[in-house]
């Protein structure tokens, strides 16, 4: 008999079961860590973003000969835009809930009478393996796109300080030879 026939053995069932189950809980900790990095990006976008937008006006008010008049205004827009894009990705693509994909309440139910209740062990964790694996690929897959989504806010966060950075520099340039 070839071995794709033969019955499934509850030991290998089992030991199949608890490696797909330390998977999952792997990926919902990737998952939950990636929320974490992204949650601190947004807040730390938003609060430099605040800064920027209140002490902006100041800078505009004030002469800072060239050519950081000309410079000062494009790197406030290109801050501006780059903060506020950090902050979008982080919170509207990576900040979701996670769905619940192994075992719905209306199964959960269900388990407590027949056939459920009558049906052989290995049959039960072989379908508990099948809507693991399920979970799985969705969350992998979920967590693959919140970590590209993170390393764009991360990379627009960059752009942002870089911007405001470079309006700091041209501020203390012209302190400096006042």
């Amino acid at each position: 008999m070839p071995e794709s026939e033969k019955a499934p053995r509850a030991e290998s069932v089992e030991a199949l079961l608890s490696l797909t189950q330390r998977v999952a809980d792997e990926e919902r900790a990737r998952g939950a860590a990636l929320t974490t990095k992204t949650s601190t990006l947004a807040g730390f976008s938003g609060t430099i973003l605040a800064i920027v937008l209140a002490l902006g006006r100041d800078l505009f008010a004030r002469p800072l000969g060239d050519p950081a008049d000309a410079l000062v205004p494009i790197l406030f827009v290109v801050s501006v835009l780059a903060l506020a894009a950090a902050g979008t990705l982080a919170i509207r693509g990576v900040l979701r809930t996670q769905q619940r994909l192994t075992i719905g309440a209306d199964q959960l139910r269900a388990f407590a009478a027949p056939p459920w209740t009558s049906t052989d062990p290995v049959e039960i964790n072989g379908n508990a393996l099948a809507s693991l694996a399920r979970a799985i690929s969705h969350d992998r897959a979920l967590n693959d796109r919140k970590a590209r989504l993170a390393d764009l806010a991360a990379l627009a966060l960059l752009v942002g300080l870089l911007a405001v950075a470079g309006q700091a520099l041209c501020l203390g340039v012209t302190e400096m030879f006042d």
